[in-house]
């Protein structure tokens, strides 16, 4: 893992994030084979989906809004559009993965917010973006590493059920 500076905003969530990927990652690698393809506590998805769902296109379009905003370039409206679409979207693109190439296309996907956020300064906290109505601190800071840490509960779960 490459060592980064952040900015003293963005070191809290750059943490956040390590450590919730660093969690789901440990945790999706104690799930056992079947586990896998049984339902999640989401209606119509399997364990793998919720995998799934973490390497795909939410979390990208992300990167894009941030990549856009490190470099100073406007934010393509379209990449704020409608979640579940793109949730069922990318689930189905990646159901035939691995969990391995799942994993390895997480853990890609965090390597380059570290690298995103490491380009972040202390003025870029109170940066606002037309189209966004928040600032870039508001916006990071409103649930660093959250999204993993709400999937990674149900994958905890499932590997307790069965160690009891």
């Amino acid at each position: 893992m490459t060592q980064r500076t952040f900015a003293t905003w963005v070191e809290p969530l750059a943490a956040a994030n390590r450590e919730s990927r660093s969690e789901l990652v440990r945790v999706a690698r104690q799930v056992p084979d079947a586990v896998w393809p049984q339902p999640s506590p989401l209606p119509g998805w399997s364990h793998k989906d919720l995998l799934a769902h973490l390497a795909g296109e939410t979390e990208k379009s992300f990167l894009q809004i941030l990549r856009a905003v490190v470099d100073r370039k406007p934010v393509d409206p379209a990449l704020l559009g409608e979640a579940d679409e793109k949730n069922a979207r990318d689930v189905e693109a990646r159901r035939s993965r691995s969990v391995e190439e799942l994993i390895v296309e997480i853990n890609a996907d965090g390597e380059e917010l570290m690298e995103l956020l490491s380009r972040l300064t202390e003025e870029d906290e109170n940066l606002r973006q037309e189209g966004i109505p928040m600032t870039l601190g508001e916006g990071l800071s409103n649930e660093p590493g959250g999204h993993h840490r709400e999937h990674t509960v149900p994958l905890r779960a499932a590997v307790d059920s069965i160690m009891l």
